[in-house]
């Protein structure tokens, strides 16, 4: 049953009998502020903008400190909000991304915004647009790939 729901459903070729998905998202390199998603050529991505990072304190028990600021006028602004702050030794654990798609004829452009939540939890779906986007992860080297992919 899991099998066909894989296959019909979620658009998945197979699944492996038996086995737990270990793929983890690596958040790691978008701790750096000069990050750049790498964006598939026909993608039709036209940019991409952490808007809220939330970091995990390395010590000193089960202590987050969420970032999040207004991007509109300055994309980095949720890198220089944690700059300025200078936390204490952290790791990411959860990101908010908006991608902005190229607009199409006259149309104002399309967004998309998600969340991706260490270590392997993502809300996109698997179809449409955000097929674009997890190829863009991916691409960047974010998302877990698959063992029979290229």
């Amino acid at each position: 049953l899991q099998k066909a729901f894989a296959r019909t459903i979620l658009k998945l070729g197979t699944l492996a009998d038996g086995s737990i998905d270990k793929r983890v998202y690596d958040l790691e390199p978008l701790k750096d502020q000069n990050f750049v998603f790498s964006v598939p050529p026909g993608a039709g991505i036209e940019s991409a903008v952490i808007t809220r990072m939330r970091l995990s304190l390395l010590h000193g028990g089960n202590r987050r400190i969420t970032l999040e600021a207004d991007t509109k006028g300055n994309p980095k602004a949720v890198y220089e909000l944690r700059d300025e702050l200078q936390p204490p030794s952290h790791y990411i654990t959860q990101l908010s991304v908006k991608v902005t798609f190229e607009p199409v004829g006259d149309q104002r452009p399309r967004t998309r915004t998600f969340n991706i939540t260490y270590p392997n939890s993502c809300a996109l779906n698997n179809d449409g647009m955000d097929l674009k986007i997890r190829q863009m992860l991916a691409d960047s080297g974010i998302e877990p790939r698959d063992e029979d992919a290229p």
